[in-house]
């Protein structure tokens, strides 16, 4: 998704929304969960939802196309 991101002008709003989405779940992910089964819960509750954006802004940029 990166590289279809990176590919479109700078000032491309779809292309900062997606490139945002991705340096949001790596923040996540890098977190990590704390020490506890409620952590871990709320750890994988916040991949799930930086996953789910990934998949939105990677569906946005395949039906912008080459705008």
């Amino acid at each position: 998704m990166e590289a279809a991101a990176g590919g479109r002008p700078a000032g491309c709003l779809v292309r900062r929304a997606a490139l945002a989405a991705v340096q949001e779940a790596r923040r996540r992910a890098e977190d990590g969960p704390g020490n506890g089964y409620a952590s871990a819960i709320a750890f994988a509750q916040d991949l799930g939802k930086a996953a789910g954006n990934l998949l939105h802004q990677e569906r946005r940029l395949e039906r912008e196309g080459g705008r």
